[in-house]
C-alpha cells in the first residue's frame, strides 16, 4: 500500500511539473493572443493619463519657470521618458494596424507580398 501511495504521489508531482513548464506558459500565450485588444486599449487608457499628469506638471513648471525656480533634472528626465513613452506606444498601436491587416493577426502569409500570384 505504502509502494501504491509513493508512485501516486511521484505521478501527481510530474503532473505538476508538466504543469508548471508546459501547460501554464502556453495558456499565458492564449491569453496575450485572446485579450490583445483589451492590452491595447488598456495601454492607451494609461498613456493618455500619464499625458494628462504631464500637461499637469507643465503647468507647475511653466509658472516655477515664471518665479525664476530652477528645474530638477529629475522632471526634465520625467518629461523626456514620458515622449519616449507616447512614441513606442504609437509604434504599437501602427503594429495593431499592420497586423490586423493579416489573417490571423500576421500569421498566415500573405501571397501578394511574397510575389507569388
Amino acid at each position: 500500500m505504502a509502494e501504491f501511495l509513493v508512485a501516486i504521489g511521484s505521478a501527481l508531482e510530474s503532473v505538476t511539473q508538466v504543469n508548471k513548464y508546459v501547460i501554464t506558459p502556453i495558456l499565458n500565450q492564449f491569453s496575450y493572443l485572446f485579450n490583445y485588444n483589451n492590452n491595447i486599449q488598456s495601454l492607451s487608457d494609461q498613456v493618455e493619463e500619464l499625458n494628462k499628469k504631464r500637461n499637469n506638471l507643465k503647468l507647475e513648471i511653466d509658472a516655477a519657470t515664471d518665479n525664476t525656480e530652477e528645474i530638477g533634472g529629475d522632471v526634465t528626465k520625467w518629461l523626456e521618458k514620458v515622449i519616449e513613452i507616447n512614441v513606442k506606444k504609437d509604434q504599437i498601436i501602427q503594429d495593431k494596424a499592420q497586423v490586423q491587416q493579416g489573417c490571423c493577426y500576421g500569421k498566415c502569409p500573405n501571397l501578394k507580398l511574397d510575389g507569388t500570384k
